[in-house]
């Protein structure tokens, strides 16, 4: 397993894993509609101080 800094090829693997613990493991009903976030993680999340990392295992 490799941890990563996010890049933009991740984008769908990562809004798919963090919409499936939402949904199913907390239940919520909710959407990427409701997060625009999760299409901006580069500009929201890895400015300044900030980052964004991933766990990446066999591709």
């Amino acid at each position: 397993m490799q941890i990563l800094t996010y890049q933009p090829q991740y984008q769908t693997q990562v809004i798919d894993l963090i919409l499936y613990i939402q949904r199913e493991e907390f239940g919520l009903p909710i959407r990427l509609e409701d997060q625009p976030d999760l299409l901006s993680i580069p500009t929201i999340y890895q400015q300044g101080n900030g980052n964004f990392w991933i766990a990446v295992e066999n591709d």
